[in-house]
């Protein structure tokens, strides 16, 4: 759909249709975990990125290092 630039297709009879949302949704991709502080760190047995707090940072113009919100795509089918 992307590549055709095709948003919306919908069944001539009602049945279904299928929406393309570009860069609707975000998430947060850690692409180097030494650099994120520790602030932002949970740990349990292991130490893995709070990406809640991260996302919340980034959204609030507060620079995390190792960090980047990234934005994806979303298909609909009804």
């Amino acid at each position: 759909m992307t590549g055709c630039g095709i948003r919306e297709i919908k069944g001539d009879d009602g049945t279904f249709r299928a929406t393309l949302h570009l860069e609707r949704d975000e998430s947060v991709e850690v692409f180097d975990l030494e650099q994120v502080p520790f602030e932002f760190m949970r740990s349990k047995t292991t130490v893995t990125a709070d990406k809640t707090a991260i996302k919340e940072a980034l959204r609030n113009n507060i620079e995390v290092p190792g960090a980047k919100i990234v934005k994806n795509d979303r298909l609909t089918i009804k």
